[in-house]
């Protein structure tokens, strides 16, 4: 058996070689730290919906160096507050897909860290 030094997330508890690896996965790609998860998922504006909008980009293929267009399905949900506003949640999304979610008019969902000021905590259901 060999012994290892390791690096464990402070959000979700994955294990890591490298401390690199680790800032990288908390700050990027860990779906339980706050600078990732939407605000809005617990906010008593937020309405989610089954709407879908279709993003069209633009890309070129790495093997040939030619563009091609190709469509990316996004989900839509509403913050009452702002009139409905059409909210996207951009974890995961390439900073491309963000731009232009955001001028089709989507706006981005605020992450917990981020906040907003508009944000309301959602009343559990069994509460008064």
């Amino acid at each position: 058996m060999i012994r290892v030094n390791a690096y464990r997330c402070s959000h979700c508890g994955k294990l890591f070689l490298t401390e690199i690896r680790c800032i990288k996965h908390e700050e990027k790609y860990c779906n339980k730290s706050p600078c990732n998860i939407a605000a809005c998922y617990s906010c008593k504006w937020y309405k989610e919906t089954e709407q879908t909008t279709t993003i069209t980009r633009t890309g070129v293929n790495p093997l040939t160096g030619y563009e091609y267009e190709y469509e990316k399905e996004v989900r839509i949900n509403l913050c009452l507050k702002h009139h409905n506003a059409k909210m996207f949640n951009s974890f995961h999304a390439s900073e491309e897909l963000v731009e232009d979610a955001e001028n089709g008019g989507l706006c981005i969902m605020p992450t917990m860290e981020e906040g907003c000021l508009d944000y309301k905590k959602k009343k559990k259901e069994y509460e008064d």
